[in-house]
């Protein structure tokens, strides 16, 4: 089995969490979006983040 750490827990850009992930994946790459939240005082709220994974890369 292969694997891609998407996040690991650290910020990212001000993102700390993804939830409710769906993915689909399309002509040799994995398209993953999740909303995610943000620790930034001007970001409280959720927002989306799309992952594109090069499955030929893994």
């Amino acid at each position: 089995m292969k694997e891609k750490l998407l996040i690991d827990g650290e910020a990212t850009q001000d993102m700390i969490m993804c939830h409710y992930p769906a993915a689909i994946e399309f002509d040799g790459m994995l398209y993953v979006i999740a909303t995610a939240s943000y620790k930034r005082e001007d970001l409280k709220s959720r927002g989306a983040v799309l992952f594109t994974i090069d499955l030929k890369n893994l």
